[in-house]
């Protein structure tokens, strides 16, 4: 708990800071055209939902260096996510 807690903290400072943290730059690694939560997941060898979508996804969207395709509608069964320009930048 100790340790998640932690990781949390050092995630929403990173955040703050702009810092790219190294699960995103992983995740950007993989993003080559437009794919699905699931095939990014995969991609990455991840199983579990909530620790992707909180140490991956959002802070991948919030920083910018990914972006949805359906913006308007999140929860879309077609939603899928590309890099920015910045996150092609990084990569």
């Amino acid at each position: 708990m100790v340790s998640f807690i932690k990781q949390q903290e050092e995630l929403a400072s990173a955040v703050s800071t702009g810092e790219v943290t190294g699960e995103v730059m992983w995740l950007l690694k993989v993003s080559d055209g437009e794919k699905s939560r699931s095939e990014l997941q995969q991609e990455l060898g991840l199983k579990h939902e909530d620790h992707f979508r909180a140490v991956y996804l959002l802070p991948a969207l919030e920083q910018g260096v990914l972006e949805m395709t359906r913006p308007q509608t999140p929860k879309s069964r077609l939603q899928r996510y590309r890099r920015t320009q910045k996150g092609n930048q990084l990569v």
